[in-house]
């Protein structure tokens, strides 16, 4: 049985790369795609794939935040960050968020499809040149991501819920 993926990835060249090299893959199915945090929520929740590959950093809602609403609203799926730097409390803080793999974008295709494969077996994966960053302490109130104007965020929670 294929594993379903989706991918969350605002640059276009970039979220086209990695279903192409997905698609190579026999016993990978990409069941769709997403240019923002909102239209991920909306699509995963609509098509329930197996895992959803998520840029960090992508536009709308962060991949953190992303993944912390997925797993508050029960959805059943594997999680990977994709990020472009080794930011070491963004890393640690979306690990505790729940996500499920954390590898570069820089990485190679092998290191893309060994994550994707154990996090649909119900393991953890982090790109072996990366684990250096967990033992990074970050708390809740280190948040990474946060913008200065509590008022967009609490705006883009509430926007959030309509996508469940």
């Amino acid at each position: 049985m294929p594993i379903n993926v989706f991918v969350a990835e605002n640059h276009t060249l970039v979220r086209q790369g990695i279903i192409s090299l997905l698609e190579n893959e026999c016993e990978v199915n990409v069941v769709g795609s997403a240019a923002d945090g909102f239209e991920c929520l909306s699509e995963v929740n609509k098509i329930k794939p197996n895992v959803v590959l998520i840029d960090i950093n992508i536009s709308g809602i962060n991949g953190a935040k992303i993944i912390k609403l997925m797993k508050e609203h029960c959805f059943n799926v594997g999680t990977i960050i994709i990020s472009d730097n080794d930011n070491a409390k963004k890393m640690s803080y979306v690990i505790r968020e729940g996500c499920d793999g954390f590898i570069s974008k820089d990485c190679d295709v092998e290191i893309l499809k060994r994550a994707v494969y154990s996090v649909y077996e119900g393991k953890k994966y982090i790109q072996p040149e990366l684990e250096k960053f967990l033992n990074i302490n970050v708390t809740q109130e280190d948040d990474p991501f946060e913008i200065n104007n509590n008022n967009y965020r609490t705006n883009c929670e509430k926007s959030c819920v309509k996508y469940f």
